[in-house]
């Protein structure tokens, strides 16, 4: 799909002269009232009514603070993609994030004016039975509440903060490690926007293969360097335990992804999202199977994946490592000259035994399926 954001900085100092929408490019909104950010938590809706003046908006929510939620979640990144002016010359927009089309969802683009003090009105509206209907987006009006819902309204009473998301600005986009190695940090990312590291200390890195070893597995760590496309599940390194510091420029690009990659990645988690509640037409997370997922971890003082002890879902927005059923608990994250050396050992040691693999390092359990297959470490066809 398309990428965008959806940048907005809202600070004390009130409307900033930052605050703009100069076309298609990544943004975040704020409200002007209360600070909190246009979220993304789930990729389905019950569209819109204007009869009644009412729109399912539960894919959505409000959020903040910006240091330590909001700088470091791609549900707050929204790309601006323009679709022409309306009639009367207000320019019209689809949204993308998360995998989200706006347009897809309500069947109406969101119309966005600008305001002269420097914020946006943003609204639908579409004729019925030849009456306008009108509806504005307004956030939640309670000033304590770190966690909104959107509503809406007819009514313009409330502004939005529009502001493009730059790694330079103060409304970066930056990566929140959750793995410590040594002076080294790491996370998994899985977004909707293709992005270049930014910071210095950086490295962005995929899975290639792997192997079954004997009490703990390997997987091919191979760098990216450059553009990594959209919707590709990453391991990042960083230098700091802090996304300010671990910063990423987003790109609008369409990069086909590495092939090989043996990473999955979910958007959503909002089984509760941040503590609002639970709207079961809107829950949308990928439950934890200890039996053939992996996660992110330190594994013998180095960098790999194993079984989590403390998981239900799969966290929004990361990757995971999938494995087959019944493989150890630990898989190692090896060079490729290291995973090389390992899988020799491994091959060394599967000669003796009647074990079966697949081109990918997989044990299987027959090779009855067409396909090429390792058995007894000597290559076997079935056709």
């Amino acid at each position: 799909m398309r990428l965008f954001t959806f940048s907005v900085l809202f600070s004390a100092f009130a409307l900033s002269a930052s605050a703009q929408l100069t076309g298609n490019g990544y943004y975040r909104a704020s409200s002007t009232a209360y600070g909190r950010y246009i979220t993304v938590i789930d990729n389905r809706t019950n569209g819109a009514n204007y009869q009644t003046s009412s729109v399912d908006l539960q894919a959505l929510r409000t959020t903040r603070p910006f240091t330590g939620r909001v700088d470091s979640d791609p549900a707050t990144v929204l790309y601006f993609s323009y679709q022409g002016n309306t009639g009367s010359g207000d320019a019209q927009y689809d949204l993308e994030a998360q995998g989200v089309d706006t347009y897809k969802l309500v069947q109406a683009h969101l119309i966005i004016k600008e305001n002269a003090d420097g914020t946006y009105w943003a609204y639908g509206s579409q004729v019925k039975a030849g009456t306008t209907w009108t509806l504005y987006l307004l956030d939640e009006q309670n000033q304590y509440k770190d966690v909104g819902n959107l509503v809406t309204a007819n009514s313009a009473a409330k502004k939005w903060l529009i502001t493009p998301i730059s790694a330079a600005s103060d409304n970066y986009f930056g990566v929140k490690p959750t793995v410590n190695i040594d002076d080294k940090w790491y996370a998994t990312l899985y977004a909707d926007f293709a992005f270049q590291t930014y910071s210095s200390g950086m490295k962005v890195y995929y899975l290639d293969a792997i192997k079954d070893g004997a009490g703990v597995d390997y997987a091919e760590l191979k760098e990216i360097t450059g553009i990594v496309p959209a919707n590709t599940p990453v391991i990042i390194e960083c230098s700091s335990s802090e996304a300010t510091d671990n910063r990423l420029e987003l790109i609008y690009d369409e990069t086909a992804a590495p092939r090989g990659n043996i990473l999955k990645g979910v958007y959503f988690e909002n089984i509760d999202a941040y503590g609002t509640g639970v709207n079961s037409g809107h829950q949308n997370s990928l439950a934890y199977n200890a039996s053939t997922m992996r996660v992110l971890a330190k594994v013998d003082g180095a960098l790999g994946f194993r079984t989590s002890k403390t998981l239900n879902y799969i966290p929004a927005n990361s990757a995971y490592l999938p494995v087959p059923e019944g493989w150890d608990d630990k898989v190692l994250c090896l060079s490729a000259a290291e995973y090389a050396s390992a899988i020799q050992s491994v091959e060394a040691d599967d000669a003796a035994s009647s074990a079966i693999y697949n081109l990918m390092g997989q044990k299987v359990l027959n090779a009855d399926a067409p396909g090429i297959y390792i058995i007894s470490g000597k290559k076997v066809i079935r056709k």
